[in-house]
């Protein structure tokens, strides 16, 4: 029996600018759209709304799945928002009204849950030779090996991709709906919170562009070596700075002790006179002295 990990289970392989890839070779953007209040609409803009969503599904060529998420809100920095108001707010009759106000959101959180409705249209692309490998795959039993595509394969489904979620969005506008395409930021919290409901309320995630500089310094080796080496230096340039106090002891030494540099300057100036030729000097004067006398 295979031990799978929990992330083993998730049909996702990576995240990148935006674009959501899946482990059968499927890219997907999801689309965050803001709703139009059909209730408050006329009977004839309620109608006109109508058939334009319908020959919008008739003019798709590709499949879309809308989705619809219910959460709870999370209020706490709309309170620390009041609160900060209350604190800057010198009017007496003021600060009673936000009081009051602050005490009717308090007990309306604890008697219900305030809820919000998000609606998202999720738009993929596949390649129809990965699409015969996840068949075969399914019919087999091998459905959790991964598909593996090249970079150029992937910049190619990325423009078809691209071109699908641009129809999308221009039929969005034409209703009145806009669209935001999400990032990847936005994708991982999407997803942290479908499978962490409650604590997505209450522990949110870093941003991820400082977990991908972590990632990329560690992989740089280069980098590493280098800063390696460098604290090595410092190391080394402290350890030299402590101890050059005792490497210069010898020094100190010798020019405590002035008797034996004047012993060694009295030597250097007796040498020169044992180099001089006074000797022959005086064997000159011998010989000339000897002729004479002959």
């Amino acid at each position: 029996m295979n031990n799978l990990s929990t992330q083993s289970s998730l049909n996702i392989a990576d995240i990148r600018n935006g674009i959501l890839i899946t482990r059968d070779g499927k890219i997907s953007k999801i689309i965050d759209t803001k709703p139009v209040n059909f209730a408050l609409k006329s009977e004839d803009d309620k109608n006109a709304l109508i058939g334009q969503f319908q020959s919008f599904l008739n003019s798709l060529s590709f499949p879309i799945q809308i989705l619809v998420q219910s959460r709870k809100i999370d209020i706490s920095p709309y309170l620390a928002y009041l609160k900060q108001k209350l604190d800057k707010t010198e009017n007496q009759l003021m600060r009673m009204q936000i009081n009051e106000y602050l005490a009717f959101i308090d007990k309306l959180t604890q008697l219900a849950n305030i809820m919000d409705k998000k609606f998202y249209v999720v738009v993929s692309f596949t390649n129809i030779k990965y699409e015969m490998k996840g068949f075969f795959s399914n019919l087999f039993g091998d459905s959790h090996k991964d598909i593996k595509m090249t970079e150029s394969e992937f910049e190619k489904n990325c423009k078809e991709l691209e071109q699908r979620v641009n129809t999308v969005t221009q039929s969005l506008a034409t209703m009145e709906i806009q669209s935001t395409i999400l990032s990847t930021q936005k994708i991982i919290e999407l997803y942290y919170g479908i499978y962490n409901p409650q604590e997505s309320l209450e522990e949110h995630l870093i941003e991820t562009d400082k977990i991908q500089a972590q990632v990329i310094q560690s992989e740089d080796k280069n980098n590493i070596q280098q800063a390696i080496v460098d604290n090595i230096k410092k190391e080394e340039q402290q350890k030299n700075i402590f101890n050059q106090p005792q490497t210069q002891q010898p020094e100190a030494s010798s020019i405590s002790n002035p008797e034996s540099s004047n012993q060694e300057i009295k030597k250097e100036t007796v040498q020169p006179p044992t180099t001089t030729q006074t000797p022959a000097t005086n064997n000159e004067t011998q010989t000339s002295n000897n002729r004479f006398e002959t």
